[in-house]
């Protein structure tokens, strides 16, 4: 599942230097700044900033997570999560944090043939079930958790990167620590961070991440699989199975 795709980089106006101190180049593919209605014909495009929401926008507003645990706030001071379902074909630019404000979470939700930038750090995030997809996540503080998603580019920086059967999917990141590999991921593949925007070292800082100056670790490239990590090595002994020195027998019918 470990490779380097040869996926284009992703730039923004006014882009400072690339993370881990390399530049990033403009882009001219799919899912660039100018990119209308997801690289289809028909879609359009939404910017979210300011705390003004564009009207038949697909950003929705849920209830805040009651649970704060670990994230340094309390519940009652926690803005509510941004919810972004449901989009197709549109292109959606979405950054209304600015610093001294609270980090809210984030949830990406069943979306199709879509360009989300949504370039503002974030507390913990999940994209759940999209497919043709590429989406950009400006930083994450805790868990950034991809699940059960089909032919997606995923661009972030976060802490702890978490992937749940997934297939053909394309994963350019910056993480602190191994990703994880969970459930039944097919045909993945990982790469070094390729992105750089305005604010990109104010929303590291915010998520308490490096910055793009001194050059940090990454681990990208050493994500971890928990199906197979714990799982005894087989011998040539007649179907034994070898662990910690010792040999166990099939049962027998």
């Amino acid at each position: 599942v470990v490779g380097t795709p040869s996926a284009d980089s992703h730039a923004f106006p006014s882009s400072p230097r690339g993370l881990m101190g390399g530049d990033a180049a403009s882009s001219s593919g799919p899912g660039g700044v100018g990119a209308s209605g997801g690289g289809g014909g028909g879609g359009s495009v939404s910017w979210m900033g300011g705390g003004a929401h564009t009207s038949g926008s697909p950003m929705q507003m849920a209830s805040p997570d009651v649970d704060a645990a670990g994230a340094g706030a309390s519940p009652s001071t926690l803005p509510p999560p941004r919810v972004v379902n449901l989009v197709q074909r549109h292109t959606v630019f979405a950054s209304e944090w600015t610093p001294g404000m609270p980090l809210r979470d984030l949830n990406v939700n069943h979306c199709n043939d879509a360009h989300l930038y949504l370039l503002e750090p974030c507390r913990f995030a999940t994209v759940l079930g999209c497919s043709d997809c590429t989406i950009v996540i400006g930083s994450v503080q805790s868990v950034l958790r991809v699940i059960g998603c089909e032919r997606i580019q995923l661009v972030s920086a976060c802490r702890r990167l978490y992937i749940s059967s997934c297939v053909d999917s394309v994963f350019p990141v910056f993480t602190t620590s191994h990703p994880i590999l969970a459930g039944d991921n097919r045909a993945c593949q990982f790469a070094p961070y390729n992105t750089a925007y305005e604010g990109l070292d104010q929303h590291l800082a915010a998520a308490g991440l490096p910055g793009s100056s001194p050059p940090a670790v990454n681990y990208w490239n050493s994500p971890v699989d928990v199906n197979t990590m714990f799982l005894p090595a087989f011998s040539s002994n007649g179907g034994a199975i070898s662990h910690a020195g010792g040999a166990v027998s099939p049962p027998r019918d």
